[in-house]
């Protein structure tokens, strides 16, 4: 298969057994879920895959030599993702976390056509369903690891904080060493480290985003009361979930529908919001070579250091959204 990615480019993928992994209906089934959430209803230009974002970290963890075993499981990291991605963060209470969907990881693939497949070809289910038994693909914030690195990448390149120069300069400047992604120069990782930390602060955690995530979550929340939805909805694809909630005619979730405008959402102020936010405080802090040695950036640069510091402390303190009153009644 020739495969494009709007970040690797043209990519020859020929094991069969990745073939056959991508063709699976739980993998299919995450072309329809985007890594944005509902963020692509306000703006479609928003319209990164989980299906996408798994192929590259499965690119990426090809490219650094990892095992077989890590390629598949960085290829199937998201099948758990339900529909919308992260909103049913805030349907369950987990939105300063982002990781109701770790739970249903494992079970989800081994009650799938991907274990069918990796049993055939006398691969350890068992093991493959585990992430942290693969220290490429999955690390605790703030190191580097294939799905971080991919994400990064991406969300720089669609939300076009970084052109496609910028993000290959990047991408190049990614390698292994001791079983760990670093990087090769201070100027990459600081260009890495500051770009997530701008996206940390106006994507990852910002009025438009956890606006719009709530303001679904709280029509998935009416839909689950009044038994319109159940779990089985959950692990469909946005459209199918989202013309479920339509189609439903309930006049409390089509309000709530309604707001999924981004000229509604916007910040708000202490005394004057409808909800307060907290999310999940995201950041990398690279470790790159200097002078022959290992460091990471912040033990380096104390201006990048401080930035990081106001960054946490940010978005701990939470923040409010305003949906405008104006408009919404207009």
């Amino acid at each position: 298969m020739i495969y494009i990615d709007k970040i690797y480019g043209k990519q020859e993928i020929t094991d069969p057994i990745i073939l056959k992994l991508m063709k699976t209906k739980e993998m299919v089934r995450l072309k329809g879920v985007n890594q944005y959430g509902s963020w692509a209803y306000l703006d479609p230009t928003f319209n990164t895959s989980r299906f996408e974002h798994c192929v590259g970290t499965y690119l990426i963890l090809r490219q650094f030599g990892a095992s077989k075993e890590e390629q598949i499981a960085g290829l199937i990291h998201d099948i758990g993702h339900s529909a919308f991605s992260h909103v049913f963060d805030y349907v369950f209470d987990r939105h300063e976390t982002h990781d109701w969907h770790e739970g249903f990881h494992k079970e989800m693939v081994k009650k799938s056509e991907i274990a069918k497949i990796l049993r055939e070809n006398s691969f350890d289910v068992d093991f493959i369903a585990n992430e942290e038994n693969f220290q490429l693909l999955e690390r605790d914030m703030p190191d580097l690891c294939a799905d971080r690195v991919d994400y990064l990448l991406r969300d720089a390149f669609t939300s076009k904080k970084q052109n496609i120069e910028q993000v290959k300069f990047m991408f190049k400047s990614f390698f292994v060493l001791n079983n760990e992604i670093i990087m090769k120069s201070f100027d990459a990782a600081k260009q890495a480290a500051e770009v997530y930390l701008d996206m940390a602060s106006t994507m990852y955690a910002c009025d438009m985003q956890t606006g719009s995530y709530r303001v679904l979550a709280d029509a998935i929340k009416i839909a689950i009361d009044k038994k319109i939805i159940a779990e089985k909805d959950f692990f469909t694809t946005d459209n199918e979930l989202f013309n479920k909630l339509k189609d439903s005619d309930d006049k409390d979730i089509l309000s709530k529908l309604k707001l999924l405008d981004k000229d509604l959402i916007g910040k708000g102020t202490s005394s004057d919001h409808d909800f307060f936010v907290t999310s999940k405080v995201r950041f990398i802090d690279p470790k790159f070579i200097h002078n022959g040695n290992v460091v990471r950036l912040s033990e380096h640069d104390p201006k990048f250091k401080k930035n990081l510091e106001e960054h946490k402390k940010n978005i701990e303190k939470g923040f409010y959204v305003k949906i405008s009153q104006s408009k919404r009644s207009s």
